[in-house]
């Protein structure tokens, strides 16, 4: 499996004509081009964005009429951000007990309805002077994880959160 940003991609047509691709994808660690031929390309193309972050799984293999040759054939595609939400069933919110005001939780309402979806919301209420924490489920709301209500909930500012 590979996941990273799209930072090139390129359509070439081959000798007998049929068009192919070539996705080069990047991470922290480096790059990795991903070729796709014939039915694969038809496929995936559309994944062929620079900046979007993609999730690839694929296998290595021989290649076609090279014994000892080898290549990487992807398997599926997909939005990273999408992984995300499959992967992740809880949202755990950290909440101090001293920064637990009323619009604190009426933000947090406005977040979980517009971000609403299938994960668990989980609070955890902390009182660190006691060295205490409350576990709190939300039976109203279940929510749709994704980069975008992480960075809304960072915003707040007077939360943490976890993924599981």
């Amino acid at each position: 499996t590979i996941a990273g940003i799209v930072v090139n991609t390129e359509i070439r047509t081959s000798k007998t004509g049929n068009q192919f691709g070539k996705i080069v994808i990047e991470d922290y660690y480096g790059a990795f081009d991903i070729m796709l031929f014939g039915k694969d390309f038809v496929e995936y193309q559309k994944f062929m964005v620079p900046q979007l972050f993609i999730f690839v799984r694929g296998r290595v293999q021989e290649r076609y009429n090279q014994p000892g040759s080898l290549e990487f054939k992807v398997q599926r595609i997909e939005l990273l951000d999408d992984i995300k939400q499959k992967a992740f069933s809880n949202l755990k919110v950290k909440i101090e007990l001293n920064k637990l005001t009323d619009e604190l939780i009426t933000n947090l309402e406005n977040l979980f309805k517009q971000y609403n979806g299938k994960s668990n919301v989980e609070f955890y209420v902390e009182d660190s002077k006691e060295n205490m924490s409350v576990k709190l489920y939300s039976k109203g709301y279940k929510v749709a994880i994704s980069n975008d209500l992480l960075f809304e909930l960072d915003r707040l500012g007077s939360v943490s959160t976890e993924l599981q």
